[in-house]
């Protein structure tokens, strides 16, 4: 006969030290998801702090009374029917006064794309001169600039408003300054976060970066303490020059070109700006005291004048693959007295607005010419079909020749 006594003293055993070993273990198991509850809590309140604090995509912009607003795509607009001080956006999100998707007829429409350098000064920016200019040279034509920039775009954003919204406007002439938010951001010593898979390659801190904004925080203080730091005059190291001579901005001739071709594709003649600012000729030592240095250069000049330079190279190159004329705005800054528009690297002021927008008019008024006769022959030949339309109505009707 089998003894079930044993095995079943064996299971209670087995069972009591279960028991002892869940009543030790269970507080510290509890203590330890309570822990990790807390501090998922605290850290995601600490990353939704920051994102607001810091974002760079400016969501939060959204609904507050701000200029921009937020873009799926874009990041961010501007906000259609924005008035404040000198800043008037229009009820399509364009800087200025309203106008008609479709041009009226006889209008010759002349379209700026850029970014801040193009959107400021205010009110008389460089387009509101040229428009006035023009409309001086061509009396009895009507001139219409529309101003399609947004502070921060770069070569992205303007292709993608293109796509979106630019393209329907049907421009004349289309006049494309770009460049500078391009080298500020994409170069190869720029933010981790923003370059890699670019012209980085990926690494697991970029990956950080790029979804949590708390890795992003010592970049800004770090950016701040760059900001006070001396400009850094010396020569480029053999590190350095090694990681430029690699260095080439593909996408931003993938979206001047497309662009180009795109704005072309609707018979719009297309004109590019240079990228006149203090960093084009050797500056001063007061000029140095302007200029503001993109991110993560550590205010090296020989850095910066290497990436100007890969990116102005760029702008030539695809000027001559598209026969796309460049206005040279150089010219206008050769001297330290000329070059006292500029409030920082490459902003200017309503002085150098003026000179700008004055001689780009000067620059493509022969174009301006050629729009002008090309719309009063398009309207003459439909004055023509319209007279001759009616002519021929009224002779039927005068012979009773019934309409088919």
């Amino acid at each position: 006969m089998l003894n079930w006594h044993k095995p079943m003293q064996i299971i209670r055993s087995g069972v009591e030290r279960v028991r002892i070993t869940e009543s030790r273990f269970m507080p510290i198991i509890k203590n330890l998801v309570f822990g990790i509850a807390i501090n998922v809590v605290f850290f995601g309140s600490l990353e939704l702090l920051t994102r607001f604090v810091f974002t760079l995509n400016f969501n939060f912009e959204f609904n507050v009374g701000t200029f921009r607003q937020y873009h799926p795509t874009r990041t961010f607009s501007l906000t259609p029917d924005y008035k404040s001080g000198a800043i008037s956006i229009n009820s399509l999100g364009f800087l200025g006064p309203e106008f008609q998707v479709q041009s009226p007829p006889g209008e010759v429409r002349i379209l700026t794309i850029g970014d801040s350098v193009t959107f400021a000064p205010l009110p008389d920016n460089y387009p509101r001169i040229l428009e006035k200019q023009l409309n001086q040279q061509f009396p009895n034509d009507s001139i219409k600039v529309i101003v399609a920039a947004v502070p921060g775009y770069s070569s992205h954003e303007a292709l993608d408003w293109y796509d979106e919204f630019l393209h329907k406007l049907k421009a004349d002439i289309t006049i494309i300054y770009l460049g500078w938010n391009d080298m500020g951001e994409l170069h190869p010593f720029g933010l981790r976060y923003k370059t890699e898979g670019l012209y980085r390659e990926t690494t697991f801190i970029g990956f950080l970066m790029r979804h949590l904004y708390l890795a992003r925080v010592p970049y800004f203080f770090l950016g701040r303490i760059e900001r006070y730091m001396p400009v850094d005059l010396t020569p480029l190291s053999e590190h350095q020059e090694k990681i430029l001579a690699e260095f080439y901005p593909t996408h931003y001739e993938n979206n001047l070109a497309s662009l180009v071709q795109k704005a072309k594709a609707q018979k719009s003649g297309v004109y590019f700006l240079s990228l006149p600012g203090l960093i084009t000729h050797s500056p001063t030592e007061e000029e140095l005291t302007r200029m503001h240095f993109p991110r993560n250069m550590r205010k090296h000049l020989a850095v910066y004048k290497a990436v100007y330079e890969k990116y102005l190279h760029v702008l030539k190159k695809v000027s001559a693959e598209t026969l796309t004329p460049i206005i040279y705005l150089d010219e206008l800054i050769k001297t330290p007295a000329q070059r006292e528009i500029f409030t920082d690297t490459m902003h200017i002021n309503h002085e150098g607005a003026d000179r700008f927008g004055k001689y780009i008019a000067d620059q493509i008024k022969n174009s301006v010419a050629a729009k002008i006769l090309q719309t009063r022959l398009e309207r003459s030949v439909v004055g023509s079909i319209f007279e001759a339309s009616r002519s021929t109505d009224m002779n039927d009707k005068a012979l009773n020749i019934p309409s088919p």
